[in-house]
C-alpha cells in the first residue's frame, strides 16, 4: 500500500532532508496531537479541586477514628482504647471513603460536561480521580490495620494483666504507626504506589532523590507515548475505518455527519450506542459490500486486534507503569523501586505474566477488594481458611483440605466483586475522558471474562501465595511462588489442596480484560476524532 505524501527522490536518487522532515511531521499528525492538548489550564484547575477534596479526607478520618496519634519525631505513639471492636468499621469507610469519592466523581462529571478540552486533559482528570479514590480507600484500610483495638486490663489488676498491658503498649509503640498529615500528602500526590504501606511512607524510609534518572525515565515515557500516538493514527484508525466501511458502506460518512450535528446542537462527545450499532447492525445484505472486501476487512481488523492492540498495551503500560512511576520514585526518593518489575520478560510463564502485567492495580484490588471479600464471605470467624492472616505456604495438605472445604466457594463473590469494581472504574475513566462511554465493548468483555473465570483454575494451576515477612497487620501477600505439587497438577486438584490461595491471579485476569476494553474505547474515540477532523 503506497503512502501518500512520501517525498519523491530526485534524478540522482536523493531526497532533501527538509522534505523528509516535513513528511515525518505530517505522519505523526502533530496538529491532531496538539488538538488533544487543548484546554490544559481548565484541566489542571479541575484537578486542583479534586486534590482539595481528597486532602479533606485526613481530618475527616481523624475525627471519625481518633484511636491513634500519628508518630512524631521521637518515634512514639499513644493509643487510645477503641470502642468499635476493631476490624473494618463500616461507618468510617462510608464517611471517609464514600462521601469524598462521590464528591470527586460528581465534580469530574460536572466539569467534563461544562468544559471544552481535548483528550489529554480529560484523560488526566479521569485517571487522577481514579488514583485519588484508590489511594483514599487504601489509606483508610491501612489506618484500620495500623490502629488495632486495645484490650483494657481486667478489674482484678493482677500482675499478669499488668505485664500484658505493658507488652501491648510496647507492641503498639514498636508497631506500625498511622500516617502524619505530611506523609498522607506524600502518599496521595507523590507516591507512585496505589497501596498505602505505612513503613514506606515514613520520612526515614525515603532514599536520596535522583533527578537525572527521573528525567531519563520521563523522557522514555514521552517517546513511548508519541510512538503509541503514531501507531493509532497510522495503523489503528485506518484499520477501523476500512473494517466499518466494508461492513456497511456509507456508515462512516453518516456517523461523521451525526457527530457534527451532535456538536452543533451543543452535545459533547458521541453517544454510547454508536460503536455498538457499528458492530451489531452490519448493514443490509444489499449494501454490505463484496464478500472479498468483507474478508479483507475482517482480516485487517483481527490483525489490528491481536497484533496492534497488544503492541499498544505494551507501549502504554511500559510508559505509564514503568517509566512514569519509576521516575516519580527516583525523583521523590520512594523506597520501593520494584513497582512494576520486568513484566515484559515473563512470556515463558503465562501465569506470572497475567498476574504481574497489572501489578500496581492488582495489588490494590487484592488488598482492598479481593482479600476483604474473602474475609467477609468466610464461614469462620477467624478469617480466611480459619486463620487471622493470609494462609501460609507451610500449611500441610491435610490441614489445607479441611480448612478449604467449608468455604470452598467463597472466592466466587470475591472474584465477582473484584471484576465489578474494576469494570466500574474503567467505565468511569472512559466516561470522563471521552465524554461518553462505549458500553457494548465492556459488556461483551465482561460476559466473556465472567465465563472464562469459571474455567480459570483448569487452564492455569493456581500459584501458592506466601505472605511477605515485611507486610504489616496481616495484609495480603505480594509475592507468589509455585510449589512442586502445584506445577504439574490439574486445577481442580490444586483447588482441593490449597483452598483460597492463588485466587488473586483471577483478579489480575479481570483487570487485564477490563484494560483491553479501555484500550478499545480509547482507539474508538481517537478514530472518531480522526473522522471528525477530516470532515
Amino acid at each position: 500500500m503506497a503512502l501518500s505524501g512520501v517525498p519523491v527522490p530526485a534524478a540522482d536518487g536523493t531526497v532533501a532532508a527538509a522534505e523528509w522532515l516535513d513528511f515525518a511531521f505530517r505522519s505523526m499528525a502533530i496538529d491532531r496531537l496538539v488538538h488533544h492538548f487543548e484546554g490544559m489550564g481548565t484541566g489542571f484547575a479541575a484537578m486542583g479541586v479534586v486534590a482539595s477534596i481528597s486532602i479533606l479526607v485526613y481530618p475527616l478520618h481523624s475525627l471519625l477514628s481518633p484511636r491513634t496519634t500519628p508518630a512524631t519525631t521521637d518515634n512514639t505513639a499513644t493509643a487510645a482504647p477503641s470502642s468499635d471492636g476493631g476490624g473494618r468499621p463500616v461507618g468510617t469507610y462510608v464517611a471517609a471513603v464514600g462521601l469524598p469519592s462521590a464528591a470527586v466523581w460528581a465534580f469530574a462529571v460536572w466539569a467534563q460536561r461544562r468544559a471544552a478540552w481535548g483528550l489529554v486533559p480529560g484523560l488526566w482528570l479521569a485517571l487522577f480521580c481514579a488514583c485519588v479514590t484508590l489511594k483514599i480507600t487504601s489509606f483508610v484500610a491501612a489506618s484500620a490495620v495500623a490502629t488495632p483495638p486495645q484490650t483494657p486490663p481486667s478489674p482484678a489488676g493482677s500482675s499478669s494483666d499488668a505485664s500484658s498491658a505493658e507488652a501491648a503498649a510496647a507492641a503498639a509503640a514498636a508497631g506500625p504507626r498511622s500516617l502524619t498529615f505530611g506523609e498522607y500528602l506524600f502518599f496521595l500526590f507523590l507516591s507512585p504506589s496505589l497501596v498505602c504501606e505505612v513503613r514506606l511512607m515514613k520520612v526515614s524510609a525515603r532514599r536520596r532523590s535522583r533527578p537525572l534518572r527521573a528525567a531519563s525515565e520521563f523522557f522514555h515515557a514521552v517517546l513511548t507515548f508519541l510512538c503509541a500516538h503514531c501507531v493509532v493514527g497510522s495503523i489503528l484508525a485506518p484499520s477501523l475505518r476500512l473494517f466499518f466501511s466494508a461492513v456497511s458502506p456509507g456508515w462512516v460518512e453518516g456517523a461523521a455527519a451525526g457527530w457534527a450535528e451532535l456538536e452543533a446542537a451543543g452535545g459533547a462527545g458521541w453517544p454510547s450506542w454508536t460503536a455498538g450499532s457499528a458492530l451489531l447492525a452490519g448493514g443490509d445484505k444489499e449494501d454490505s459490500g463484496t464478500r472479498l472486501g468483507q474478508l479483507v476487512a475482517l482480516g485487517c481488523f483481527l490483525w489490528m486486534l491481536f497484533v496492534v492492540s497488544s503492541a499498544l498495551h505494551f507501549m502504554v503500560f511500559y510508559a505509564f507503569w514503568h517509566c512514569i512511576c519509576l521516575g516519580m520514585a527516583e525523583l521523590w526518593g520512594f523506597p520501593d523501586r520494584n513497582l512494576y518489575g520486568c513484566w515484559w520478560l515473563l512470556f515463558d510463564e503465562p501465569r506470572d505474566f497475567l498476574r504481574m502485567w497489572s501489578t500496581p492495580v492488582h495489588r490494590w484490588l487484592s488488598t482492598c477488594v479481593h482479600w476483604p471479600m474473602l474475609e467477609l464471605c468466610s464461614t469462620s470467624d477467624e478469617g480466611v481458611d480459619g486463620t487471622k492472616s493470609p494462609p501460609s505456604a507451610e500449611l500441610s495438605t491435610a490441614t489445607a483440605e479441611v480448612a478449604g472445604d467449608p468455604s470452598k466457594w467463597t472466592w466466587v463473590p470475591a472474584v465477582l466483586a473484584t471484576f465489578v469494581v474494576s469494570g466500574v472504574f474503567h467505565e468511569a475513566v472512559v466516561y470522563i475522558a471521552m465524554r461518553g462511554t462505549c458500553w457494548p465493548f465492556n459488556t461483551f468483555l465482561l460476559c466473556v471474562g465472567g465465563v472464562l473465570v469459571i474455567f480459570w483454575d483448569i487452564v492455569f494451576p493456581l500459584p501458592d501465595l506466601k505472605p511477605s515477612s515485611e507486610s504489616e497487620g496481616g495484609s495480603p501477600p505480594q509475592t507468589a511462588t509455585l510449589s512442586p505439587r502445584n506445577e504439574g497438577g490439574a486445577g481442580k486438584k490444586v483447588v482441593r489442596a490449597y483452598g483460597h490461595r492463588g485466587r488473586m491471579s483471577a483478579a489480575a485476569f479481570c483487570v487485564s480484560v477490563q484494560l483491553s476494553a479501555f484500550i478499545a474505547d480509547c482507539a474508538a474515540w481517537l478514530w472518531w476524532r480522526h473522522i471528525h477532523m477530516k470532515n
